[in-house]
């Protein structure tokens, strides 16, 4: 009917820091409990299961130290778990790579950009599945009043046979096929590979997360979060979160988990 639908779908309308990024939203609430209770910039080289410990690598002056707990909660990817532990047999779940590639550009920016706070491609002339304007979310530049910013995700089964550099290359020239971008005015380019992009929700996932989590929970380790979990439909930062919230709510008054299931019986979750 020739009209635009803002209110379509759970992202029509959303907040985000003015400054510092998604992730100021985590520095803040991390900034109110003790912190002696993170130890950032870590490594961890070895789960012992049997003796509740840890054995981890602090960057900061490479030596190794061991750290006893009583449960651990795991958001590393679960098949790395499960291989490190040797708990079980390795799991066959899948999971894809993405490739980031963020462009700083002078203004002004793209007219038919200015209304969109991200778009998706599902297009084989150009290597991204999605970009996002992230100079339309908050302070995000050096200078919003200078520069504009827009960020290419690209997605490649973990096996495909491309350098970072070589799809960074083809992402630039897919925002200037698709009018995006000019390149006169790019100023700077970033790019960075996540080995881990996304859990794919294949047919064998349910049964094979269920059997890890089955060897897992009798000694207290509980593997949450996007690849903790492996549960693609519940792995959002907000799902993560309430994640969390959700175990320790179990773990310590025994109230049942509702967003993520294990595929164990009720009573354990």
């Amino acid at each position: 009917m020739e009209k635009a639908d803002f209110g379509w779908g759970p992202n029509a309308y959303f907040t985000f820091p003015k400054y510092g990024g998604t992730g100021a939203v985590w520095k803040q609430m991390a900034e109110k409990l003790p912190q002696n209770w993170f130890k950032y910039n870590s490594k961890v080289i070895k789960v012992n299961c049997q003796s509740k410990s840890i054995n981890f690598i602090e960057n900061n002056n490479g030596t190794e130290e061991t750290m006893d707990y009583d449960i651990l909660i795991n958001t590393a990817p679960i098949d790395k778990l499960i291989n490190e532990t040797k708990l079980c047999s390795p799991l066959s779940i899948e999971h894809n790579k993405v490739f980031i590639v963020g462009v700083g550009l002078e203004l002004p920016m793209t007219e038919f950009c200015e209304t969109f706070t991200w778009l998706y491609f599902p297009d084989p002339a150009v290597p991204f599945y999605r970009i996002t304007f992230l100079s339309r979310y908050g302070e995000t530049t050096p200078d919003n009043t200078k520069y504009w910013s827009v960020m290419a995700e690209c997605a490649r089964s973990a096996d495909y046979p491309i350098t970072e550099e070589e799809i960074r290359d083809q992402a630039v020239e897919g925002l200037i096929l698709k009018s995006i971008i000019i390149r006169e005015q790019i100023v700077s380019i970033y790019s960075t590979t996540l080995d881990y992009g996304y859990p794919i929700p294949t047919v064998e996932r349910d049964a094979e997360i269920a059997r890890a989590h089955a060897v897992l929970e009798p000694l207290n380790i509980y593997s949450r979060g996007r690849f903790g979990g492996w549960k693609y439909e519940a792995s959002n930062q907000d799902h993560c979160f309430i994640q969390g919230k959700e175990l320790a709510d179990r773990l310590f008054l025994d109230i049942p988990e509702k967003l993520y299931k294990t595929g164990l019986p009720e009573h354990r979750g």
